[in-house]
């Protein structure tokens, strides 16, 4: 009798072995193929008509090649003469946001209108993204905004002193262990850092007057009576500085305020876009999409937002919003 039940123990225990084994096995699988993707982007066109691409930004932004991929595809085809650019994120990395941006901006200097339409949330990094569109859609209620630059650390010293846990750093430079959890951060490098984010600040501040200078001349013009060329660099510059505090904007404010053009759905923005491209009556739509590895889809996307929102917590400078509550998004 003894015996039997030492045989099921044990049985349990390879059983339960086996399935931790799995799961670790799977999550190593599903980060080999976050970090090496198999697929490349694909493209599959009828041979006939002219076409609108829909492009999709979806969570947060953390790599570009994928979207930046699918916007080159745009590029090279004939069939395609303009592009849906749908977001919905809340932001995201710094350099990634710059590369789709800048990818956005070659596609319609090229001559293949790019109108982007926001859904839930076009906010921080992806509205950044957003400002070098021909034209930005975007619902009521949808949150936007969030013009600024976050850079958070953890500070755990007190509580690792509390458990009696410390450590010793041996570094070559002053400032090699910067953003260090366990100590305190000194005056020195908090300006270190604060003069990062603000490089970075304006950076975004001058991509937005690059990309939608015009519009907000044109607007301000028309809200103060004056004529465009009256309304200088400088002036378009101290008025997107007003609301670039960080501040959460609803689709209706942004509207009101010139930072977006036009309130409405995803049709609404395709409608657009087709006009902008000279095509006429209702536009026939391709859907971009990422030939994805058998890796990735046995194994799905969960793990990949994991990996993601790790990459987020590193201490980088992101483009996200800090909360949506308490933020006044008023004029």
């Amino acid at each position: 009798m003894m015996k039997h039940k030492d045989e099921i123990n044990w049985r349990r225990f390879f059983l339960i072995g086996g399935v931790l084994m799995t799961v670790l096995f799977l999550l190593a699988l599903a980060l080999l193929a976050y970090l090496y993707p198999q697929g490349n982007v694909g493209l599959s066109l009828p041979s006939m008509g002219k076409k609108l691409a829909i492009v999709r930004i979806e969570g947060p932004i953390f790599r570009s090649e994928e979207t930046v991929g699918q916007l080159e595809k745009c590029a090279d085809s004939d069939k395609i003469k303009g592009v849906v650019l749908r977001v919905n994120s809340p932001g995201g990395g710094v350099v990634a946001a710059q590369e789709i941006y800048a990818a956005v901006a070659r596609l319609s200097q090229a001559g293949k209108p790019v109108v982007v339409s926001m859904g839930s949330a076009g906010a921080s990094g992806a509205y950044y993204i957003a400002s070098a569109a021909d034209c930005i859609v975007c619902n009521p209620g949808t949150i936007t905004g969030s013009i600024g630059v976050l850079a958070s650390f953890l500070q755990a010293e007190e509580l690792l002193g509390k458990i009696g846990l410390g450590f010793k750093t041996i570094k070559s430079g002053e400032y090699k262990d910067l953003g260090a959890y366990n100590r305190v951060m000194t005056e020195r490098e908090q300006r270190l850092f604060q003069s990062a984010v603000d490089d970075i600040f304006r950076q975004f501040l001058a991509d937005i007057l690059a990309g939608r200078g015009d519009k907000l001349r044109a607007y301000l013009a028309d809200r103060e009576k004056l004529k465009e060329e009256a309304v200088t660099d400088e002036m378009l510059l101290t008025y997107i500085k007003k609301y670039a505090d960080g501040r959460m904007l609803t689709g209706s404010q942004a509207r009101k305020l010139g930072f977006v053009d036009e309130l409405g759905d995803f049709k609404r923005a395709v409608k657009i876009a087709g006009e902008k491209a000279g095509i006429k009556g209702e536009p026939s739509l391709i859907e971009m999409q990422r030939k994805r590895g058998v890796i990735e889809d046995f194994v799905g996307s969960a793990v990949k937002r994991v990996v993601l929102t790790a990459l987020w917590e590193a201490n980088l400078p992101t483009l996200f919003p800090g909360s949506i509550i308490g933020q006044n998004g008023g004029e």
